[in-house]
């Protein structure tokens, strides 16, 4: 276990609340112990930092969890998930790093990334499934240039309380969440230009095949930044057929919706369009874009693609977005982003 007293607040504020092995150690008698330490290091009444309620939030969060988890029995070593299948089968997954999501929780290995939905959502995990299983592609050519970039479903599990589907990734491949967060909550503008210009790639695709994806975020998109390529992974629970009705979306994107589409409830390749956006502004550090004007390393041209709505089209987004690229940087050049997956994943 690390040393409690010199953990940062950043270090904390990384561990996922359902992920406290990560904080305490697995003796229970020592819980309370160590709950202490951490309450004298940033209760706010010891420590001034501005930092200091939201980690102390965090701490009794993880704290609770873990006395949650040892008194169910649920304890396991840190990095180490059990998935008990109802058929039987059991195995361990070495994990990384873990993060909660609304409908239950992303694990993420070394070569692979599994996804626990909690059983009441049962029927967006199938149709989930159904989408990644049901994509198809114009022709062979489309298809070995796309099919890398999406879902490779290895393996499918009914535990007590969750579905679980685990997706095949290589090394390199890290969540552009995490990355973003390990080099200080922003990219430079033209590393976020290669993801932008990746995903509305794939935006491209879904218009002519007519899907929806509804969940396009930092949380979803997988990178591999040696190699500038992008890789949707997450969120394929909310995906939908163009103008078939949504039951339901995320927090992150419903927020993103036009006014007429959340009139129609009707899926509209411009929740991704205006999602796509979302993601340049956020990795390049304030989703709103109001922090991002004045910016001197941040092209005009790119900023005003990033800020105004989208075209309503993904082709026609694509070519305007062609024009900022070049406007901005001028001939297109890779500039590589030496980050490994060790390197976010310590």
């Amino acid at each position: 276990m690390p040393l409690l007293e010199a953990l940062t607040a950043s270090q904390i504020l990384a561990i996922a609340p359902a992920e406290p092995e990560r904080l305490f150690s697995g003796d229970p008698a020592s819980l309370r112990r160590e709950f202490a330490v951490l309450a004298k290091c940033w209760h706010p009444d010891c420590n001034g930092s501005s930092e200091a309620v939201k980690v102390m939030e965090r701490v009794v969060t993880l704290y609770d969890a873990a006395r949650r988890k040892h008194a169910a029995g649920e304890w396991s070593a840190p990095g180490v998930i059990r998935i008990d299948a109802t058929s039987g089968n059991s195995f361990t997954l070495q994990v990384k790093r873990r993060h909660e999501f609304e409908l239950g929780e992303m694990a993420i290995a070394i070569d692979r990334v599994a996804f626990l939905v909690e059983k009441e959502h049962t029927t967006l995990f199938e149709t989930g499934l159904r989408r990644i299983t049901e994509l198809r592609y114009p022709d062979a050519r489309v298809g070995g240039d796309l099919a890398q970039f999406m879902p490779d479903v290895q393996g499918v599990y009914e535990t007590a309380t969750h579905h679980v589907a685990v997706m095949a990734k290589t090394e390199d491949v890290i969540l552009l969440q995490d990355l973003v967060a390990h080099v200080g909550g922003q990219l430079p503008p033209k590393h976020a230009a290669w993801v932008v210009s990746s995903l509305l790639n794939l935006a491209c695709f879904f218009e002519v095949t007519g899907l929806t994806h509804n969940a396009i975020s930092p949380a979803t998109i997988f990178v591999t930044a040696m190699h500038h390529a992008v890789f949707l992974l997450g969120g394929w629970w909310y995906a939908a057929p163009t103008g078939s009705r949504i039951e339901l979306l995320p927090e992150m994107t419903y927020a993103l919706m036009p006014r007429s589409m959340a009139i129609s409830k009707r899926a509209d390749t411009r929740l991704d369009l205006e999602s796509i956006r979302a993601v340049g502004r956020t990795i390049l550090g304030d989703s709103t874009g109001l922090g991002l004007v004045g910016r001197e390393d941040l092209p005009k041209p790119m900023l005003n693609f990033l800020r105004l709505p989208s075209s309503g089209s993904a082709i026609g987004d694509y070519r305007a977005w062609g024009k900022a690229l070049k406007d901005s940087f001028g001939p297109r050049r890779f500039m590589e982003l030496p980050i490994s997956f060790h390197d976010v994943y310590r």
